[in-house]
């Protein structure tokens, strides 16, 4: 309670800036602990740096048999163990494993993967790299019985995530079986779609730095 107490307090400080990595933590405060935090959003920029692109990182780099161009990356989180079982069987080409950091991961056909949480860092370092993402629909998601969620799952507030957000959709391909994922990869346009991606980033990138700018200078 004191700490509570203490965040509402500075949320009324013209001193303090609380500034939410995704939309869903205000509402998470607010709706589930009863704080209110306001509403600035600042996102990651996705762009990496040196450290974070290293391959003596300790988790491996992508094998050099791998055709990248040719391959969709599984990335190697709980939701997607069983991704792989899926694409043998729907006869796409993909690699599940590690990667040392976005570059590494750079030059994939495409990313195929089960959101797990509201947001993630890796989300937007892929974007940054132009990697197509093949994402299930809200329909898909909430048919599945086993999908894990960072907690709490709270369904109604899914249009939040930056997966499902209105104003990100374009940034994704959706399909609303796993049956119907080969025709929606064939119907893709990757070079369409990837400069799209870099284009994004790249204005997103001096958003981000220019919102903190403001948030900085106004205190």
């Amino acid at each position: 309670r004191e700490y509570y107490n203490l965040i509402r307090k500075a949320a009324a400080s013209p001193r303090t800036a609380i500034v939410s990595y995704t939309a869903f933590e205000h509402i998470y405060a607010r709706k589930h602990r009863n704080v209110e935090l306001g509403r600035e959003v600042i996102r990651p920029t996705g762009f990496s740096f040196t450290l974070s692109d290293s391959k003596s990182d300790g988790r491996g780099s992508v094998p050099a048999h791998v055709k990248k161009s040719e391959t969709f990356l599984i990335p190697p989180y709980q939701n997607d163990e069983r991704l792989v079982g899926i694409c043998e069987k729907l006869k796409i080409n993909c690699y599940r494993g590690r990667y040392a950091g976005p570059k590494d991961a750079k030059g994939f056909k495409g990313i195929i993967h089960v959101p797990y949480a509201w947001s993630n860092l890796a989300l937007f370092e892929m974007l940054s790299q132009g990697i197509p993402y093949f994402i299930p629909s809200l329909k898909l998601l909430l048919n599945e019985n086993d999908i894990f969620w960072s907690p709490p799952f709270d369904q109604e507030e899914l249009r939040k995530s930056e997966w499902y957000d209105p104003d990100l959709e374009h940034l994704f391909i959706y399909f609303d079986t796993w049956e119907e994922l080969p025709s929606v990869i064939a119907k893709t346009d990757f070079d369409k779609q990837s400069k799209l991606l870099i284009d994004y980033s790249t204005q997103h990138h001096d958003e981000m730095l220019n919102s903190w700018r403001a948030t900085l200078f106004r205190l």
